[in-house]
């Protein structure tokens, strides 16, 4: 029996590329067996049943080929690492030294930490900044501005592609801006680009900073008061915002309901769309501007025109507008009168003796209202037309 159990033993370790060339230390079971790879003859002990499972490493072999990965990973294996899952490598470039894991010599995934921390230091060198410390996360460190002595945790790549700011004195920017707006900044909000701020009325709003940098804000609670004595005097109740610059009236007179700018409001050009459908547009009844812009680009430049009864928001509008498409105005002229009527038949005498500039026709805003005719000429016909209309 024991001769065919030996026969067995022989026959599993030979289909696992082994042979038996003795005993092994657990005699009093008889559990194991002293091996010899087939393949490279280095000689190992093994359970019987890890060799009839296949699950026996010949660790001679093993090793030959973690060589063989190190070396065409860049690196030579000079000994054991932490534990059995990692090596001592040497850089074959650098000749430094590092404890890697098996896994990652064999896939190529790894770096020399040493001449990585070097470049890191020499980005750092050249953005001033200094490295203190580890940072709070993978791919990050802890660094300390030379300007200024702020410390923030930063992004290696961010500092390597000169993307980084100090956030610190960022802040104390925002808090000067606010004090020279006669504000307070109290802290961060959920919105990109905004903060929080406490006015000089005490009411405490989300603001954008580039507003509170300009000084183009106001209080939505203070503006309330204002908006509804200004609608009141002109016959509307104020309702509150509706979206953007916009807010919702009713007609005091009629009992509509409208959405427009405040603007128009306080300008008096509105009308109650429901009583006069072609309320949306130009009102002849009421006090109108005419206008000559000159229009320039980097290739063209032309002069344009037109009429409002609202002129400072429709000049916005086109400001906007043409900086979409190249162009700005570089100068501008305006002619007011309380008779929109009047400001109309300008507008037709103007385009009338001015031909229509073909090259304008795509332009958002002045596809009809333009003429190749230089600014001051269609200037001073306005002048001379003003003195003595053709009516």
């Amino acid at each position: 029996m024991q001769k065919s159990d030996e026969s067995k033993y022989a026959r599993e370790a030979q289909e696992a590329n082994f042979k038996i060339i003795g005993s092994g230390r657990e005699q009093r079971t008889k559990g194991s067996r002293m091996y010899e790879c087939l393949t490279c003859a280095h000689q190992q002990e093994f359970r019987l049943a890890d060799v009839r499972k296949k699950n026996a490493r010949c660790k001679g072999c093993f090793d030959t080929r973690l060589e063989q990965d190190a070396q065409s990973a860049g690196v030579r294996i000079v000994g054991l690492g932490q534990n059995a899952n990692y090596r001592m490598c040497e850089f074959l470039d650098c000749k430094c030294q590092q404890s890697i894991q098996v896994i990652r010599i064999r896939n190529k995934q790894f770096k020399c930490q040493q001449c990585e921390a070097l470049r890191f230091r020499e980005d750092a060198e050249k953005k001033d900044l200094i490295i203190k410390g580890d940072g709070d996360g993978m791919g990050y460190r802890r660094y300390q501005f030379k300007a200024c002595g702020h410390e923030a945790n930063l992004s290696l790549h961010h500092v390597r592609n000169d993307n980084v700011t100090c956030n610190t004195c960022k802040e104390i920017q925002h808090e000067n801006e606010a004090t020279a707006r006669g504000i307070q900044l109290i802290g961060k909000c959920n919105r990109k680009n905004y903060r929080k701020y406490k006015l000089g009325c005490g009411h405490e709003l989300e603001l954008q900073i580039a507003h509170v940098r300009r000084g183009g804000f106001e209080c939505k609670f203070c503006n309330q008061g204002k908006f509804e004595h200004e609608s009141a005097a002109v016959g509307l109740l104020y309702l509150g915002r509706a979206t953007g610059n916009r807010h919702r009236y009713r007609h005091l007179k009629c009992g509509n309901e409208q959405v427009f700018e405040h603007g128009n409001v306080r300008a008096k050009t509105f009308a109650c769309r429901v009583c006069n459908p072609n309320a949306g547009g130009y009102q002849r009844t009421l006090p109108a501007t005419f206008y000559v812009h000159k229009i320039e680009s980097s290739a063209i430049c032309s002069t344009g025109y037109g009429i409002s009864n609202n002129e400072p928001v429709r000049k916005k509008r086109h400001i906007l507008r043409l900086s979409r498409q190249g162009f700005r105005i570089t100068e501008s002229r305006v002619w007011h009168h309380t008779d929109g009527e009047l400001i109309l038949m300008l507008e037709n005498s103007v385009s009338c003796h001015f031909p229509m500039d073909q090259g304008m026709a795509e332009l958002e805003g002045f596809k009809r209202e333009s003429t190749k005719a230089p600014f001051l000429e269609v200037c001073a016909f306005v002048d001379s037309w003003m003195k003595n209309p053709n009516l």
